[in-house]
């Protein structure tokens, strides 16, 4: 995995963001050369993908948070394609994050052509959840950071919660399912 850009992003002037862009093709490349799946070629193959992992973190740990003035509170690994789906990764960044300088929380997403940021800041939708949260979160005043949440995650752990109680746990059928429904509304109708 090779780190091809990084850029920082503050959401509401208090969370900084660090956005790592990875390009990931050879990467992947290294993974379709493993041998069919068998007991220990899947222990061998997720070893590789573990240790690929910690190999870029590491890296992201001493260029950009060791000894740095700026502290992140998140990491955005951007990966140019994806091979396993999202759940499959939130299981190993947890095991290799806990090493990072002022432990952020790191989230992986996936390279696409249009403008994150924009997305977000157009969609009707996204900002009236937004809006709900942050209402119903200002109501305990002793709450100061009411604008740190992760809207992302929170959707991510919501739609694996759904999954998880409706007794779907195949990583086939939970992304053929993903793939299907374009919305959250209706994958949440479906389950």
């Amino acid at each position: 995995m090779e780190v091809t850009r990084t850029y920082t992003h503050s959401v509401v002037d208090t969370v900084s963001i660090l956005v790592v862009d990875v390009n990931t093709s050879l990467f992947i490349t290294n993974v379709k050369s493993f041998p069919t799946q068998t007991a220990s070629s899947d222990s061998e193959l997720l070893h590789y993908i573990a240790k690929e992992l910690g190999a870029l973190l590491e890296e992201i740990e001493n260029e950009f948070l060791k000894g740095k003035a700026t502290v992140f509170q998140k990491i955005n690994l951007n990966f140019s394609e994806m091979k396993y789906p999202f759940h499959f990764w939130d299981e190993l960044i947890f095991l290799d994050t806990r090493k990072l300088t002022n432990n952020p929380q790191v989230y992986i997403t996936e390279q696409s052509p249009f403008d994150r940021q924009e997305y977000f800041k157009t969609n009707y939708f996204i900002t009236r959840f937004r809006k709900q949260i942050c209402e119903s979160a200002s109501n305990d005043e002793e709450r100061e950071e009411d604008y740190l949440i992760d809207f992302e995650l929170l959707t991510k752990k919501t739609i694996w919660f759904l999954f998880k109680e409706r007794g779907i746990e195949d990583e086939n059928e939970i992304e053929n399912l993903l793939a299907r429904y374009s919305s959250v509304e209706d994958l949440v109708t479906y389950l």
